[in-house]
């Protein structure tokens, strides 16, 4: 799944802002070192103040993967895998954190079918769990522009929300192309 997994966290903080357990607004830290890889966290001062929604935009828009791995401590990785099963993806799961190569060399990938990422696609289209306002925001957040092949053939006027992801030999990509009447 590469980067593409980093739509679970996304999912999993939303569904824990609805429930009253992680405030968007507030602000956190972020330690060094910093994890590389991509994303710009990674190159900001030791002072950086961010949001956990700015970190989600930084996650999704930027692919940063210092971002995700906030991100994936504040929410759990355990609470992602436990809300993937309830949403009846058993063969998505979170295993570690972004550019932790012990745990890949051990096996440790996330990994999902290409059924179950759609399946993924659809309920943060859908706002599923979520209210309204909170639905919206979390698309807001999803369609951020991001430099993604995938975008290049289709019209700047359409909302795609999308994560590509990459790996030596592996390129993937989820989405949901906003057309008007026609979702897909």
């Amino acid at each position: 799944q590469a980067s593409s997994i980093k739509l679970a966290v996304l999912y999993e903080l939303f569904r824990q802002a609805e429930e009253g357990r992680v405030d968007m607004a507030e602000t956190t830290r972020p330690g060094l070192p910093r994890v590389g890889g991509g994303g710009v966290l990674q190159v900001l001062g030791d002072r950086v103040s961010v949001t956990w929604r700015d970190l989600a935009m930084l996650m999704m828009g930027w692919s940063d993967n210092e971002a995700t791995n906030l991100l994936i401590d504040r929410v759990g990785m355990e609470a992602v895998n436990r809300r993937l099963d309830v949403l009846e993806l058993p063969r998505t799961r979170l295993q570690r954190k972004m550019m932790d190569l012990e745990a890949a060399r051990r096996g440790r990938e996330n990994v999902s079918t290409p059924a179950e990422m759609v399946r993924l696609a659809e309920a943060l289209y859908r706002g599923a769990g979520l209210s309204p306002a909170r639905a919206k925001d979390l698309l807001e957040v999803a369609v951020v522009e991001k430099d993604s092949p995938f975008r290049a053939p289709l019209p700047a006027t359409l909302r795609v929300a999308d994560k590509p992801g990459s790996l030596e030999g592996v390129r993937c990509v989820t989405a949901v192309v906003d057309l008007p009447g026609r979702p897909y």
